[in-house]
């Protein structure tokens, strides 16, 4: 029998207590549709970039040790940059998922930019449990978009306002001077997360330094074939908000696969990739509850085609991390 799994703090909405699914549905929707109106351009897929042969067959070796036999899985750009490791996340704490789940994303990205496209530029460090960190200080970002959501007490925030922080706040790197925090790239102390995310004082104090990095792209996906092509062909992840909830469903070869669970969780996840596995297609959702959260990983597979049904569903708000304005000096060797 397949255990059920740890469930976590959400965070898709204004807080954990409130039960009004449509005024969180409503909300989300209005602030897509102000960016649309302030930054269209941002909502509009860029053009595939050039990406190294070389490269990609060493992703695809990686994958192919643990059985992926097609496609583009971008968790495994991490061991290709960290000495065959992944990186160990530290747990959501609170609700933010938002933000927690968009770090992920943006850490792939980097990689991507770097390793497949070759672009000259950097991270901001080599690691993820020091200020040299490769990820950018989760409660900056989360409070930004928080702010953009008007939202100054409880834990939550919506997707198109994280994106929106994303492109006019920018990204605060873990070693800024004056940043303090007890861990990074997300504190554990919940105290001081929710202090930080219910003040613009971080904001005010670090806006100078972080909005020379920010997103620059990010499309709106609503179909599985829309996040296969974003992942596989152009090394995109994404994220996706709604009220779906996940649960196992049964095995193959090594894995749980999952299926939609009658549950809810008002949450946000990081679509990974799509990869051919034991001759049937996944997507790769990466959640942020903890590396042991999905029957022993951070991470479940559920079958393309459900991804088609999540996408597309009214509710569910699915976009992509797309290219990123990162630091000049590159820090990753290949």
């Amino acid at each position: 029998m397949i255990n059920n799994d740890i469930k976590g703090p959400e965070g898709w909405w204004l807080d954990e207590k409130n039960v009004d699914v449509q005024k969180t549905i409503k909300a989300e929707q209005a602030k897509l549709d102000e960016l649309g109106q302030d930054a269209p351009l941002m909502l509009t897929a860029r053009p595939p970039k050039a990406a190294s042969e070389t490269a990609i067959k060493g992703l695809r070796l990686l994958q192919e040790v643990d059985g992926i036999t097609d496609g583009v899985d971008l968790r495994y750009l991490e061991p290709m940059a960290f000495g065959g490791k992944f990186l160990n996340w530290k747990a959501q704490i609170v609700g933010s998922c938002v933000e927690s789940s968009s770090n992920r994303a943006r850490v792939s990205r980097t990689l991507a930019e770097i390793l497949i496209h070759g672009q000259l530029e950097g991270t901001f460090g080599d690691d993820l449990t020091s200020r040299k960190n490769i990820a950018t200080f989760g409660p900056y970002s989360y409070r930004a978009g928080r702010m953009l959501g008007g939202l100054n007490s409880g834990d939550g925030s919506f997707l198109g306002s994280q994106q929106d922080g994303l492109r006019r706040f920018g990204c605060c790197p873990c070693d800024t001077e004056g940043l303090r925090s007890d861990a990074w790239p997300e504190p554990q102390d919940m105290v001081l997360y929710r202090r930080y995310g219910n003040s613009n004082s971080i904001l005010d104090q670090f806006a100078d330094v972080a909005r020379q990095w920010n997103l620059l792209e990010s499309s709106a996906l609503k179909s599985a074939d829309d996040f296969k092509r974003a992942s596989v062909d152009q090394f995109k992840p994404a994220n996706i908000a709604s009220l779906w909830a996940f649960e196992p469903s049964h095995k193959s070869g090594e894995w749980t696969i999952y299926r939609r669970s009658r549950q809810q969780w008002a949450h946000q996840v990081t679509l990974c990739g799509c990869v051919e596995y034991e001759s049937k297609w996944y997507a790769i959702v990466r959640n942020s509850w903890g590396q042991n959260a999905h029957s022993g990983r951070d991470w479940f597979p559920i079958p393309l085609e459900l991804l088609d049904d999540w996408a597309a569903d009214r509710n569910s708000v699915c976009m992509t991390m797309g290219e990123l304005e990162l630091p000049d000096t590159p820090t990753i060797v290949t």
